[in-house]
């Protein structure tokens, strides 16, 4: 319910801004969202078992769509509320520089856990054919830290740019909840974490456990 009601909402938005010939940067990383929502949401019912990127699943094809889709959808996401918010101020003013910047750490984020991930998994020498591997805890440290980084600046910095602002109360009202509905994201980061921290306490719920924590992950990030 979660995956589709995202995958609607984010449509509708897409649909609406090209008929209004708005198309922007923004748009473009909220496709790419899309995609990799939609990619992430097939493996779902495509799966034998629980998909999780941080685990080792049975099928090399499955585990690769699922790595890059989960990365891709999360951070992809990020990106785009981010440039959102650089169109909200004038060109040259402080509030639309710090903006690009956040927008350009979020961009080297997610290229580098992209890489990072991918090279990880290439040069496993495990050697046992199946194409997929576990990643380790050290990304998965670096995963919360730069998810809940992320997730602080979109949400914590946007507020007060927009509150001093001299947009229409109203919206500015409209912003600011809006800005502050990323805690969704970062509670659904922190949980995904503590959850694979703890995976070896989980016993045999710990894939199914760590799944659901994943795909809460991408609903929020897409909604």
């Amino acid at each position: 319910v979660g995956h589709l009601f995202g995958i609607l909402a984010t449509v509708v938005r897409l649909y609406r801004r090209f008929c209004l010939q708005r198309m922007w940067w923004d748009d473009c990383a909220v496709a790419l969202s899309l995609a990799s929502s939609l990619c992430y949401f097939s493996i779902v019912f495509m799966s034998k078992e629980p998909s999780d990127p941080s685990l080792t699943t049975g099928h090399p094809l499955l585990f690769w769509l699922t790595i890059v889709s989960f990365t891709n959808e999360v951070w992809s996401a990020r990106v785009s509320l981010s440039i959102s918010i650089v169109r909200l101020f004038p060109k040259d003013t402080l509030p639309h520089k710090i903006m690009e910047g956040v927008s350009v750490f979020l961009a080297i984020a997610w290229l580098s856990f992209i890489g990072g991930k991918v090279g990880l998994c290439v040069g496993d020498s495990s050697g046992d054919g199946s194409g997929s591997c576990a990643l380790n805890d050290v990304v998965a440290i670096s995963n919360v830290v730069a998810g809940v980084t992320a997730d602080g600046f979109l949400m914590f910095t946007p507020i007060p740019l927009v509150w001093c602002s001299e947009l229409p109360r109203g919206l500015r009202i409209l912003l600011v909840c809006a800005f502050a509905s990323s805690i969704l994201s970062m509670s659904a980061s922190v949980a995904y974490a503590v959850l694979v921290f703890r995976r070896n306490e989980l016993g045999s719920s710990a894939i199914s456990q760590i799944s659901l924590a994943a795909n809460v992950q991408v609903c929020a990030n897409i909604s």
